[in-house]
């Protein structure tokens, strides 16, 4: 569909990784809001790829067309000038027609709420210098200190936000909804380890800042014990702005753990359904995230509820967070001082309450609820029960 209503409610724009939009995609079709939501979409081959019963959903789904870049500017425009509310999910990608427009004409900001993911707050300045980029990096900060209301979509993210932008938007910390509760869907999926080898993860994708080759040098002193060493290389290849060539880096990644480890290196370089990757993540003993960002928050709590050993930085802000939150996690850092016997050994017991929480899917879904009624300007129905 792309012929444009006169009035939109409200307005999703999805600038990438639809998948990571799907619960909250499937949460909209669930409330049964005809005409009220409307999704615009980057890519019709990306969405139809990696989603190809979007179409079956009530909402309706508006593509960006064709042509110039002033054509899908003009597009864009059109579009938002004639939403009530506009929600953006994820600012980075894509982001310069959005910048370009948001900067050309202020007065649209006041309808966006801004859904951050990551890399929104973590690596969205260019790494390339000159004076476009310069510009590009100072529009994103205004528009970043002047977007007046943003989801936060995981723990110690407003730190970081109120630290980088200033106090002037409303903060709702709120996790972006599953499409069905998660914590039973892990359970679920519980598999028993089929090998006596010590298995580790390194990373949780193929991004440089996740330092794989470096954490795979540290590991190589185990090279002669009984391990197996996991490299996950199935996404997010080299860097987000694309200056690494993806290949490139994939292919020396795997070159420097089959030259440490041989067969004792197993790189993951398909895209698996989530139920066999959390099968296979039971069967992991230590999961080593060398990264001072958050960044793989699923994997780190899926981990953290499973009972794996994790290893962060120590000057890390999730590091923190979790021993904060009376979870045991180890130091990156200290992994070159280890014996094989310490490095190995099970981790301590912690009590990951918070994490029941955090998944918590009828608190998740009510919370989303009462912010659509605040978009929507619906009343949500009462559903606390009369005391008999």
């Amino acid at each position: 569909m792309n012929k444009l209503p006169d009035k939109i409610p409200v307005l999703h724009i999805v600038t990438a990784a639809p998948q990571n939009a799907r619960g909250l995609m499937e949460f909209v079709n669930a409330r049964n809001d005809d005409n009220t939501h409307y999704f615009l979409f980057d890519s019709t081959i990306q969405i139809l790829n990696q989603w190809p019963e979007w179409c079956k959903y009530q909402y309706c789904g508006l593509f960006l067309p064709g042509g110039s870049k002033l054509k899908r500017y003009r597009f864009i425009k059109q579009v938002i000038e004639r939403a009530d509310k506009v929600v953006l999910y994820g600012m980075y990608f894509s982001r310069k027609i959005y910048y370009f427009l948001l900067h050309w004409n202020p007065q649209l900001l006041k309808k966006f709420t801004w859904i951050e993911w990551g890399a929104d707050l973590y690596e969205w300045r260019s790494p390339v210098t000159g004076f476009i980029s310069r510009k590009m990096d100072q529009i994103g900060q205004e528009i970043r200190d002047r977007i007046p209301q943003v989801v936060l979509t995981f723990p110690v993210d407003e730190l970081i936000f109120r630290r980088n932008h200033g106090n002037f938007a409303e903060t709702i910390p709120l996790s972006l909804p599953s499409t069905r509760p998660m914590l039973p869907r892990i359970d679920a999926a519980y598999a028993e380890k089929k090998t006596d080898k010590l298995r580790i993860q390194v990373g949780h994708n193929g991004l440089l800042s996740t330092n794989q080759i470096r954490t795979l040098d540290t590991l190589s002193k185990f090279k002669d014990e009984n391990i197996q060493v996991v490299i996950p290389l199935a996404y997010n290849i080299g860097n987000l702005s694309n200056t690494i060539d993806k290949q490139a880096y994939k292919s020396a990644v795997i070159s420097v753990a089959k030259n440490y480890f041989g067969n004792k290196a197993v790189p993951f370089v398909n895209m698996i359904r989530l139920d066999y990757y959390m099968r296979y993540l039971w069967t992991v003993d230590i999961v080593i995230f060398d990264f001072k960002r958050p960044c793989g928050l699923g994997n780190l709590f899926f981990m953290i509820y499973m009972g794996k050993k994790v290893f962060l930085p120590a000057d890390s802000d999730y590091y923190k967070f979790l021993t904060d939150n009376g979870i045991k996690v180890y130091d990156t850092n200290r992994i070159s001082e280890m014996s094989f016997e310490e490095f190995s050994a099970p981790p301590e017991p912690s009590d990951p309450s918070f994490i029941n929480d955090l998944y918590d899917y009828e608190k998740n879904i009510r919370s989303w609820e009462q912010l659509f009624a605040t978009w929507t300007g619906k009343e949500l129905p009462n559903t606390d029960q009369e005391a008999e």
